[in-house]
């Protein structure tokens, strides 16, 4: 049975996430009939037990307390959302160029030819007066001398229309609208040149415009004697969670290894910084209040130093909350359990900010460290060996095992990819980090001392990044080093949680009971597994993708898909646009044709030849050159007409040569003639779909 007593944060926690996620995808905004159902809840509880003795009272008050954390936890993120604010700059939204005040909010960093930072509004030009608003811009600057130098805490103004960002146009395709939302950004605006000017500087917190700049600085350092592009990439990532400029390259060879989370500074990192300070910090050792003060000081300081110089990401804010409470506990000499502990810096992250709770990281980092406290004593019990660096190697491998273990389900929902070898990338990646991180640290400290001495360590951080780096691309390049396409729904990932939590159940008590609760949750997955496939397997599916510039269309039968597309399309382009809608529908075979081919192609109930495909019942004409003359009388009857790469032509001509349903407009066409054709549909009642406005056109089979 477990003690309440010992873990009062965790009692805590469990109602202010439900809150949190109760108003996120439950977001009624009726504040009277949140608190009228409060009411008569703890009126309700306080009753029951009130009549049933005196002695019942104290659980009258902890039910009357977890209801109170569920409505603080509810209420609180209904107020973070900053569009239900008065003051937000769009409800003063007039839809044209509006001149615009803010002061920017973060670290500049480069995206091709463009400076992208967020501006935290202060003000908005209105008719002939400003305004007092607030809100977060998204902010696109051409690259030139003076954008360049922007800095964190730099007041400027613009004139622009920003424009709400877009949710995802193609089926299960990364959602960035929802990833910014809970970022609080909601709009984006790209600025010409000659379009904004800087206003002022020093407007931000003093505190992290220091950190902004050291890590700048330091950013610097790394650049001078990092000079491969993969070197530099990791290094930075690794030392200073700075991951704008990580390669493709790197980051498909570290996220195919399972070592992807080295390269966001993390808990590690963390607890690299908070050993060697305080082992540092041993050598003057006393039991002095002052010095006990001191220490505590230095080791916060240190710790929130870091966070701060190194981005503040939810994994790094979790650590440096964890180590916080843990030095204060241990300054006061009391026992610190560790889960209650991170229940404790959970709460206090999500009190700052509850949208952390949909950050992947934040769960993530977690998960990981709740997996490696339980689970890696009881792994490594299982092999004792004698040999120190054997020992070593066995304590790191199950450190892996346990992480993995407890992330196991949500990585399969995020990522569908599982790296099969993630023991091996472990036993080198994770050693090499602390390395790494503390000749970083050192490098910073030599460049400031004696230039000479900071060449030789670069010289051998850039060496020891470069042998990190072969080991991975080694490991990368084995036979299935990556299982892709694993793709299980939200459901589904949380019955695999359950039946990891039941099997905890097991090991705990030794009961059968968990037993049988184990063995229901596994059955009941294994059953919705294979209903799911079974369905994919009888699904026949039309997709014709938003693809900017590009045509992209897959026929989906069953498990086989035939792809039409256009020969110049990057295969990067087909992955971001297709691959993750293909890995829900179980996809195992393909086919690709080229619209350019002008020969027969059949594949069992899918027919293609000059520009016009038979799919089942389904006919599609493709139209993408001018219509040729057809004095026939007969029209051809097809079921749809797709329109690409703007060809000459009006929909009046379409109409005297086929009877169709629906004209389909994909986003290989320019903007300006879709407007125009979008106009003649609607003068002759016709309808029509255009993939850049409307999503993905996606047709089911009956």
């Amino acid at each position: 049975m477990i003690n309440w007593q010992e873990y009062p944060f965790t009692k805590l926690l469990f109602p202010f996430i439900t809150g949190i996620g109760l108003a996120i995808y439950f977001d009624t905004g009726n504040f009277s009939l949140l608190f009228t159902l409060y009411s008569v809840l703890s009126l309700t509880a306080l009753i029951l037990f009130r009549i049933r003795g005196n002695v019942k009272i104290n659980y009258a008050f902890s039910i009357i307390t977890l209801i109170s954390f569920l409505v603080l936890g509810y209420t609180w993120t209904l107020f973070r959302n900053e569009l239900a604010h008065p003051a937000h700059f769009q409800q003063h939204f007039t839809g044209e160029v509006q001149p615009i005040l803010g002061t920017i909010a973060d670290m500049p960093v480069q995206k091709g030819e463009r400076i992208k930072f967020t501006l935290q509004l202060k003000a908005i030009r209105l008719a002939d007066k400003s305004i007092a608003a607030n809100g977060n811009i998204l902010m696109y600057i051409p690259k030139d001398s003076l954008s360049a130098n922007l800095v964190y805490g730099d007041q400027i103004g613009v004139a622009g229309i920003p424009r709400a960002i877009a949710s995802p146009t193609n089926p299960h395709a990364f959602d960035y609208q929802s990833y910014l939302h809970f970022k609080n950004i909601h709009y984006q605006l790209f600025i010409k040149q000659g379009d904004w000017q800087v206003l002022g500087d020093n407007e931000g917190n003093p505190i992290l415009k220091l950190a902004f700049q050291w890590r700048k600085n330091f950013i610097e350092v790394l650049r001078k004697y990092l000079k491969d592009e993969n070197q530099f990439s990791v290094g930075s990532a690794l030392i200073l969670g700075y991951k704008d400029e990580i390669t493709e390259e790197i980051r498909a060879a570290y996220a195919g290894t399972g070592a992807m989370h080295v390269l966001a500074v993390s808990g590690l990192h963390v607890g690299l910084i908070f050993l060697i300070l305080n082992t540092l910090l041993k050598v003057f050792n006393s039991n002095k209040i002052w010095w006990r003060v001191l220490r505590v000081t230095i080791l916060l300081l240190g710790i929130w130093a870091f966070a701060l110089i190194t981005g503040a990401s939810p994994s790094v804010l979790r650590a440096a909350t964890m180590f916080t409470f843990v030095t204060i506990g241990m300054s006061l000499k009391q026992p610190t359990n560790i889960y209650n502990t991170l229940a404790g810096s959970a709460v206090l992250l999500l009190a700052f900010n509850p949208y952390l709770l949909m950050n992947v990281g934040f769960q993530m980092s977690y998960l990981a460290v709740i997996g490696i406290v339980y689970f890696q004593p009881k792994i490594a019990e299982k092999w004792m060996i004698k040999n120190r660096i054997g020992n070593y190697l066995w304590q790191l491998a199950a450190v892996s095992m346990s992480a993995q273990l407890m992330t196991l389900p949500l990585s399969l929902y995020y990522f569908h990819q599982f790296p099969s070898y993630f023991i091996l990338s472990g036993l080198i990646v994770v050693p090499a980090a602390g390395v790494i991180l503390f000749a970083g640290i050192g490098l910073f400290l030599l460049e400031a001392i004696s230039p000479i001495l900071a060449a030789k360590l670069g010289w051998c951080l850039d060496a020891l990044i470069s042998l990190v780096n072969w080991f991975i691309f080694l490991i990368h390049q084995l036979p299935f080093s990556v299982i892709r396409g694993i793709w299980i729904g939200g459901f589904l990932a949380f019955l695999l949680y359950l039946l990891l939590f039941s099997v905890i159940g097991i090991i705990n008590t030794k009961r059968w009971k968990w037993m049988m609760v184990s063995s229901l949750i596994f059955a009941f997955a294994s059953l919705t597994s294979a209903f799911k496939n079974f369905q994919k397997t009888n699904n026949q599916q039309i997709v014709v993708y938003d693809v900017y510039k590009h045509s992209l269309i897959d026929f989906v039968n069953g498990r086989d898909c035939y792809t039409l597309q256009n020969e110049d399309i990057p295969e990067k382009t087909v992955s971001f646009a297709a691959q993750n809608n293909r890995w829900q529908m179980g996809i195992r075979h393909f086919e690709t044709i080229h619209f350019s081919k002008d020969s027969l192609h059949v594949f069992n109930n899918w027919r293609f030849k000059e520009g016009r495909v038979q799919f089942f019942n389904q006919d599609f004409a493709i139209i993408d050159r001018p219509l040729v003359a057809d004095f026939s009388d007969d029209k051809i009857t097809v079921t749809h007409i797709l329109i690409r790469n703007t060809p000459d032509l009006k929909i009046t001509d379409l109409t005297t040569i086929f009877n169709f349903k629906t004209i389909v407009f994909d986003s290989s066409n320019k903007k300006y003639q879709v407007e125009k054709w979008k106009k003649e549909c609607e003068d002759l009642n016709l309808q029509y779909w255009y993939t850049a406005e409307d999503g993905a056109f996606i047709l089911t089979v009956e």
